[in-house]
């Protein structure tokens, strides 16, 4: 459950919970704050874009989890154990035993996440506004109140599209290149 909960927010939504609890006023700033930590500077960092990747993450670790968790959990790790016991030390075996077996799912996940976020806006709007220059923020500037370049926003709401099934189009050949090897 605590890994499938953030898939059933939206990134609005998310973004909100951030602001309630590591905003200006926010619960666990507040808690930071009797800690002996600036408040304002902790309210602060929330509204730039590492505040933007940190609530991201929220919502997108757990499609890597998900993904992920399925290929570990049916690991045999006996594998470890054998290279271990020829020699190769815990590192060398991670490296050059587990790494290469979920390189390919680790990419499509990569993929997965990275289709998500370039196309995601809710989040960012709420947090930045629209003062951090990414793609999706300026399409919503296009076709906004304020905007109303429509020829503009179709073309990058084009190159989005193609952005986002490029980026699935090679999170699938990984995926598909690991089932084969299975």
């Amino acid at each position: 459950m605590v890994i499938a909960l953030p898939l059933t927010f939206s990134g609005l939504i998310v973004a909100y919970g951030f602001i309630l609890g590591y905003g200006r006023a926010g619960f666990v700033t507040q808690l930071l704050g009797y800690a002996g930590f600036d408040p304002g500077a902790i309210g602060k960092a929330l509204f730039t874009a590492w505040g933007l990747a940190f609530a991201s993450s929220y919502y997108l670790i757990p499609r890597v989890v998900m993904g992920l968790l399925p290929v570990l959990v049916n690991f045999d790790r006996a594998q470890l154990q054998v290279a271990e016991s020829l020699g190769a030390t815990p590192g060398q075996a991670l490296r050059q035993v587990l790494l290469p077996q979920v390189a390919a799912p680790l990419a499509a996940a990569f993929c997965l996440v990275a289709a998500v976020v370039f196309g995601a806006y809710g989040t960012a709007l709420a947090l930045v506004g629209t003062q951090l220059d990414i793609l999706p923020l300026q399409l919503y500037s296009l076709i906004s109140e304020s905007g109303t370049d429509f020829p503009a926003a179709a073309a990058l709401a084009l190159m989005i599209t193609a952005a986002c099934a490029s980026i699935m189009t090679v999170g699938e050949w990984f995926g598909t290149r690991h089932e084969r090897h299975l």
